[in-house]
């Protein structure tokens, strides 16, 4: 074999034995790229407003992807606050002036999506057996004790020109509302769909959000230290998915969902026309732009918290962030068409 057989085998192997470690660093770096552990799901909180119920339709369908969210039930506002602010919620659905709360209180959230707008599905209601025309003042309220139960109760004592001293308040849980008005305890409460729907025949609305169209508006907001693109676009596709599914009119749904509220289907049917669905151009409508819809509506609801004294004095408006909305491609223009 002459010096150049042998160098050329020499290199041949080289060449070889390179290859063979470029081909083995590829897969370990595929492996090591396949193993990497996946960040853990968002853990979104959610409480039992009728508004909400797409997320849980969504779910029931199998439409929610565990590996990315993990959706729980809780039963109150309360206590979906509790849970955003001691970090064993990273997500949550909550109104607009809660978040506007939690965020001027420093808590970093991030809207993501509008859920739904309030027009007529909360309310203040009145003990059916006390007459029309019964004087308010001196009643016996009870609400929730979050932001929104106070604001609602306060838009309706500033509509009848009554002053807060002139009512006794008390904090009850929404599911203790009907034993309260049942037993007398209580003249009135503040409350939401579906129990406002429940209670149909106990007591009857005196005031509701009707009254104040866009002022009570539900958002779904994900802790900004926490935000991933590709968990945003599947909670904002979850989403359309329920409210499509909640508004088909499907019978088998809707039993499901009435089972869900302890509703039938009619007063399944009754409490969903107090409440508003944001389609996904009204998403973008809402989040998008340089002064936001949703930015404007913040603006005047934190106003109207501050008339209202629903914030501690001298707190500044908080910088809370939206995520824009995707818009969807513009059509390809036709050529060729007939003139």
């Amino acid at each position: 074999m002459t010096a150049f057989h042998r160098h050329l085998g020499r290199s041949v192997r080289g060449l070889a034995l390179l290859l063979l470690a470029t081909l083995a660093g590829a897969v370990v770096f595929l492996l090591a790229d396949r193993l990497r552990p996946l960040p853990p799901p968002l853990k979104l909180a959610s409480n039992q407003w009728l508004g909400y119920e797409p997320l849980f339709l969504a779910q029931d369908a199998g439409s929610l992807n565990p590996k990315l969210v993990r959706l729980a039930s809780l039963p109150s506002t309360t206590e979906v606050i509790r849970a955003l602010q001691h970090g064993v919620a990273d997500a949550a659905t909550l109104t607009l002036d809660e978040t506007l709360s939690l965020a001027a209180a420093g808590l970093p959230l991030t809207v993501v999506a509008v859920a739904d707008v309030s027009a007529g599905a909360d309310a203040v209601l009145l003990r059916s057996d006390l007459p029309d025309g019964a004087p308010l003042r001196g009643l016996r309220i009870g609400y929730e004790g979050t932001a929104v139960g106070a604001y609602v109760l306060s838009r309706f004592l500033q509509h009848n020109g009554i002053d807060l001293s002139s009512v006794s308040l008390s904090v009850v849980s929404p599911d203790n509302h009907a034993e309260a008005l049942r037993t007398h305890t209580l003249d009135a409460v503040v409350t939401y769909e579906p129990f406002i729907t429940q209670m149909t025949g106990l007591a009857r609305p005196v005031f509701t959000s009707a009254a104040i169209p866009g002022e009570v508006v539900d958002v779904l907001v994900v802790r900004t230290d926490l935000l991933r693109p590709e968990v945003t676009a599947h909670l904002r596709q979850v989403w359309l998915d329920g409210v499509s599914r909640l508004l088909s009119g499907d019978p088998a749904r809707l039993d499901g969902t009435g089972r869900r509220h302890g509703l039938t289907p009619a007063m399944l049917r009754q409490a969903l026309e107090g409440i508003r669905f944001p389609a996904a151009t009204d998403q973008a409508a809402y989040l998008n732009g340089t002064v936001p819809a949703l930015g404007r509506q913040a603006s005047a609801l934190w106003a109207a918290m501050e008339n209202t004294r629903l914030i501690p004095a001298g707190a500044r408006f908080p910088a809370l962030p939206f995520a824009p909305w995707p818009l969807p491609p513009a059509p390809t223009p036709q050529t060729g068409a007939a003139q």
